[in-house]
């Protein structure tokens, strides 16, 4: 779906693409975000500074961004799923939903009339199919723990409801790292008849971390020196990272003749956040002078973003037609 915003096989589709099952990552060890881009082809990350989850870095074929992994987009069930300033939100990902993940190696900005000049993401989440409850906790060392909560639940006339609620909390393996984080999923699907349906979802988050200064390392791959220890070298204390917001998003979909469907889909996204954040200046950096630069900022912003696009998918036969309009008024 991705890739040509029309279901098609996966050999048969004409780009670059990857599809991970949840299940099956599971079952190799996935823990959190970026697991899911392991053994792919054509795509290097690495999990970020300071709250390694938080920033990671990722680069599909070479394509790097200047802010928050900009060169490619993340889509929630293909619902672009991103911050005030086009940064994708991959920490924010509902995992527990999620069925499949859909990896697009390659521009698609003429399909979705954005910078995803590098590819797409898509997360598609699963539908309430029957009635569950699931419950787990982790806990590790410096003070880690972590509980979620999955309810899954189907009502008369095929109604489904899909929720998870998980809290995590870390003191942080030295000083000025700890981190608390608090999200919530809402599905639901409402089928009108058998050619429409209706489909809602809100994501809720809300993130307090600290973050600590990076030291770098010398060329033997030691750790620079710097005075009072690796362990409390802060840089411009405080540092930290606060975010809250929430994502709604409503599709409508109907099905109008054999060859003809159209689907109707409005997002909002309301993002509140106090970050600041210091690192070492690379090109301040002189070991052998003992000169080490550390740069900062501090950022308060207050954002709304409105969503809102029109697809008509019509195929007959080998012959295919996708004709869309998207509207995001500027902020």
């Amino acid at each position: 779906m991705t890739a040509t915003r029309s279901e098609q096989m996966l050999l048969e589709v004409p780009a670059a693409i990857s599809v991970r099952e949840l299940d099956d990552l599971r079952g190799k060890g996935f823990t959190y975000g970026t697991d899911e881009f392991r053994g792919v082809p054509g795509i290097f990350f690495r999990r970020g500074e300071g709250d390694g989850e938080e920033f990671p870095f990722v680069s599909i074929r070479g394509a790097t961004g200047n802010h928050g992994n900009d060169t490619f987009l993340a889509m929630l069930d293909g619902i672009p799923f991103v911050g005030p300033d086009e940064e994708v939100l991959l920490y924010e990902i509902p995992y527990p939903i999620v069925n499949h993940i859909e990896i697009v190696r390659g521009p698609v900005s003429a399909l979705y009339g954005r910078g995803a000049i590098g590819g797409a993401i898509n997360y598609q989440t699963r539908n309430p199919v029957n009635n569950s409850a699931e419950l787990s906790f982790s806990a590790g060392q410096d003070g880690y723990y972590r509980g979620q909560v999955l309810l899954e639940r189907l009502f008369e006339q095929d109604i489904g409801v899909l929720a998870s609620l998980s809290y995590e909390d870390f003191a942080g393996c030295r000083d000025n790292s700890s981190r608390d984080a608090t999200s919530a999923f809402l599905k639901t699907v409402i089928p009108f008849n058998s050619s429409s349906a209706l489909t809602a979802w809100l994501s809720y988050f809300e993130r307090n971390a600290q973050v600590p200064s990076v030291i770098p390392t010398l060329a033997d791959g030691s750790v620079v020196k710097v005075a009072g220890g690796a362990e409390r070298f802060l840089g411009h204390k405080p540092t930290r990272n606060n975010n809250q917001g929430w994502i709604a998003a409503l599709r409508y979909e109907q099905q109008v003749t054999d060859i003809l469907d159209i689907q109707l889909t409005a997002q909002a996204r309301q993002f509140d956040s106090d970050v600041r954040l210091n690192f070492y200046d690379y090109l301040e950096f002189n070991p052998d002078n003992n000169i080490m630069g550390v740069n900062g900022f501090a950022s308060v912003n207050d954002a709304s973003v409105y969503f809102a696009e029109a697809l008509a998918n019509w195929q007959s036969g080998r012959h295919k037609l996708v004709v869309g309009v998207s509207a995001e008024p500027p902020h």
